[in-house]
């Protein structure tokens, strides 16, 4: 009962470091523990006592720490805008079906939680066939273009392509920096849209980035969605992967080239392309310490 507690109590510290309202599903899938032996009826019998001891809260559906009650209304005014931001993801989904490289997207960050804003960009993650990463994302930025839906020129909801991996490179955890609480949530939050069959790989490739979440549950493709294959697809050249890699390059912000090479928030080679300039990794990491310190776990 001791470790399900601390394990619960962990994911609490987590969402709260983002400020979020966790429901009880994500505190148990997200419950945080070094026991893979913990059992989902011991988080419920721990999320109970922790609440009949108001170490947390639980209104509406969600849990939070005391003090931050206000975290659960502030949530219902971001999840309002859910539908709206998901109808474009699943809509610009839809035109990179088109791509013969494109295997898996998946939404991420804020809006897979819910949790976004009217600001917020819509952040996707994209699985590619292997060497097809550059042009994948080439051809992406090109619809994006002629929708208007770029960061730099949508009037709202921006779709934000900086993350892509190809079949070779589903290991995340080379990009992980130290203690990288937050990739590991990251990962588990993954909201996909489109599986040609590639998410159990991912997921089973990422037995690293899950070894502490033992009640981890594999992602579900997201209601509705329908992975239809179209009568057309632009195909994949080798050819076109090097042209969409030097067109690139030679287009790169001076914030990107700033940070190549510097660790893992930018990262551009054959199989992986991430292009997280602005990384907040760390400061969401130390705010978790900070946290797990204060509450003891």
């Amino acid at each position: 009962m001791q470790e399900a507690r601390a394990a619960i109590l962990r994911a609490q510290c987590f969402f709260a470091s983002l400020a979020y309202p966790a429901t009880k599903f994500e505190l148990v899938t997200h419950a945080e523990t070094s026991d893979r032996t913990l059992l989902h009826e011991d988080t419920e019998h721990a999320i109970d006592a922790l609440v009949a001891e108001g170490v947390i809260l639980y209104q509406k559906g969600r849990f939070v720490f005391p003090g931050s009650e206000s975290l659960i209304e502030e949530h219902r005014q971001r999840e309002a805008l859910f539908p709206r931001k998901i109808r474009r993801a699943k809509r610009f989904t839809k035109l990179l079906y088109h791509l013969a490289g494109v295997k898996g997207v998946y939404v991420c960050n804020t809006l897979a939680l819910a949790h976004t804003t009217e600001e917020s960009d819509i952040d996707l993650f994209i699985v590619c066939k292997q060497h097809t990463a550059w042009q994948t994302r080439f051809f992406a930025t090109v619809f994006l273009m002629v929708l208007r839906w770029r960061v730099e020129t949508a009037k709202h909801d921006p779709v934000c392509l900086t993350f892509f991996v190809d079949e070779r490179a589903l290991d995340l955890s080379s990009l992980s920096i130290e203690q990288d609480v937050y990739l590991q949530h990251w990962f588990l939050s993954l909201l996909p849209l489109l599986d040609d069959g590639i998410g159990v790989e991912l997921w089973n490739q990422n037995a690293k980035l899950r070894t502490r979440y033992p009640l981890a549950q594999p992602w579900m493709l997201f209601a509705g969605q329908k992975n239809n294959m179209p009568m057309f697809r632009l195909p994949t050249f080798r050819f076109i992967e090097s042209l969409s890699r030097r067109l690139s390059e030679w287009k790169f912000a001076k914030e990107i080239r700033s940070q190549l090479g510097q660790g893992t928030a930018v990262v551009a080679n054959d199989h992986i392309l991430k292009f997280h300039v602005d990384d907040r990794r760390a400061e969401f990491r130390d705010r978790y310490r900070q946290l797990c310190k204060r509450y003891e776990v």
